[in-house]
């Protein structure tokens, strides 16, 4: 039956072609005939165990029949057939991809539809592996197979690929990682360890040279996220310099223009804000106790402890001034009272004070640091002056002269 009905539709197109057979309907439908064997060489396959090879013989019967002015129904009878595979290898929806993207390239949405339904098949078994780095290739395939579509040669490419499917799923994912990694950070859930590991493998994916893909996660705001939450999550497991942390919290919480150049500023950090500002209340009442330590020891030479410049208590205000009104907002708008008490805002805001006034302290010590190597720098002996000096002096001219 299968040969019969595949001998059949290649013999009518020869006999058409060669103007020997009209294309009358009342003699023969090509299309349905077409549809009839595809559906034939799916169903014998599948009978017999092998879904994956009916499958794309399906798709390269009806591949070449597919054009701009071809039947409708040949084009959803491949997207059907696309939409309703589950790959069981890599390799095989690879395959899949690569007979499909010709008419992708055309920006054939249809087709782009099946083919990204492909790529959310692979997406899913890796997720259902606990495979996050091969999950997140898999989307990125798939936008990269929506960018040939959606974005085209405009200069604004970024926009347009944001509508698309397999993009929002890697904005959901990245970002349900780093809210729940950032819940942990703060005690709220048990688990930090496993979803640190996960959330490294994830960045990974993004930045693997093999990939041709890996430029399209350059853009998303939400991998850049998950990139300064794994860099403070490392910093606090391996006792770094809270500095470190401080910069990481800083970048996520600065508001900036986007890269479309349309006036728009946002943070990184969007709905959680209030989180990031919890931690770095948590890293400044550190500081606290750091600096009141050295206080009591009498080491007031040292330098001031400051985990924050001037400009990211800066940040740091502006963003609990903003999230506070918001909060004001919504409690009064909703039935239900925002989830920040007064008293937790007035202590956040006596600890921010108390970093402003650190802060302040640890620059202008760093300022009065660098006008007295300036000055030294200035009063350098000069070469044709050295029998003006004493040995000392010179000896220790010609250290700094030969100093790195």
């Amino acid at each position: 039956m299968l040969y019969i009905l595949h001998q059949t539709s290649l013999l009518s197109q020869l006999l058409q072609d060669a103007n020997v057979l009209s294309q009358s309907s009342d003699v023969y439908d090509n299309t349905e005939q077409l549809i009839e064997a595809s559906s034939a060489i799916r169903s014998s396959l599948a009978i017999e165990g092998f879904n994956d090879l009916g499958t794309r013989l399906a798709v390269r019967l009806l591949m070449p029949h597919i054009a701009i002015d071809s039947d409708l129904r040949i084009t959803a009878t491949l997207v059907n057939t696309l939409e309703h595979h589950s790959p069981k290898s890599d390799a095989e929806a690879k395959g899949l991809l690569s007979l499909c993207r010709k008419l992708v390239e055309r920006r054939n949405v249809r087709v782009l539809d099946g083919c990204v339904s492909i790529c959310l098949a692979r997406y899913l078994y890796y997720i259902d592996q606990r495979i996050p780095g091969g999950a997140v290739h898999w989307l990125l395939v798939g936008m990269d197979l929506e960018a040939l579509v959606l974005c085209g040669d405009r200069p604004d490419w970024q926009r347009p690929l944001a509508s698309g499917v397999c993009y929002r799923k890697l904005v959901e994912y990245f970002s349900t990682t780093s809210r729940l990694l950032l819940k942990m950070l703060l005690g709220e859930e048990k688990g930090a360890s496993l979803f640190y590991d996960r959330a490294k493998e994830m960045v990974s994916a993004t930045k693997d040279e093999s990939s041709d893909t890996s430029h399209l996660a350059q853009f998303v705001p939400d991998v850049k996220l998950l990139e300064h939450i794994i860099i403070i999550a490392g910093a606090i497991v391996e006792r770094k310099e809270t500095t470190i942390v401080a910069n990481s919290i800083i970048s996520c919480l600065e508001e900036k223009p986007n890269d479309e150049d349309d006036g728009v500023v946002s943070s990184l950090a969007r709905s959680l804000s209030w989180d990031f500002l919890r931690l770095a209340v948590a890293i400044l009442e550190m500081d606290a106790k750091r600096a009141e330590s050295k206080r009591l020891s009498d080491r007031s030479a040292d330098k001031p402890i400051s985990s924050f410049d001037v400009r990211g208590m800066g940040i740091l205000l502006s963003t609990i001034t903003v999230e506070t009104k918001a909060h004001e907002l919504k409690e009064k708008s909703a039935e239900k009272p925002a989830h920040t008490e007064e008293k937790e805002v007035m202590r956040m805001r006596l600890v921010l004070a108390e970093g402003l006034k650190r802060a302040f302290v640890a620059e202008n010590a760093m300022k009065r640091e660098a006008r007295r190597r300036s000055k030294k720098s200035d009063e350098r002996i000069l070469t044709v002056n050295y029998h003006k000096h004493s040995i000392a002096e010179q000896e220790e001219a010609v250290r700094l002269m030969l100093a790195p």
